[in-house]
């Protein structure tokens, strides 16, 4: 149906919407872009922050909003002296928290 439609939308007990193509970015050139979790044994391609900037140039406010957030989090991730080191005087992140609850630690 994806390839039919613009947008096909599933509601179930959350709403997803599948797109052929976002922002003029279709799967092959997005493939590129991903990183590799696992999940209860189940590997599930999760999008870069960059590849969902990308994906996010639009008007909507929300979309403006969700780019802003993302910059912020690229640059905090710049400002650490060692990967896997925590950021400087910072808490984790709600980014890092919210990862982390759902991918295990980052």
């Amino acid at each position: 149906e994806v390839q039919k439609f613009l947008v096909v939308r599933v509601a179930d007990e959350f709403v997803v919407d599948l797109l052929a193509k976002a922002c003029g970015i279709g799967y092959e050139e997005a493939s590129k872009g991903i990183e590799w979790r696992e999940v209860e044994g189940i590997r599930i391609p999760i999008p870069t922050k960059e590849l969902l900037i990308r994906m996010k140039k639009t008007i909507r406010p929300s979309d403006l909003a969700d780019v802003n957030f993302l910059r912020r989090q690229i640059e905090e991730e710049k400002n650490l002296t060692q990967p896997g080191d925590a950021p400087k005087n910072r808490q984790k992140s709600g980014w890092r928290r919210w990862w982390g609850r759902w991918f295990g630690s980052s």
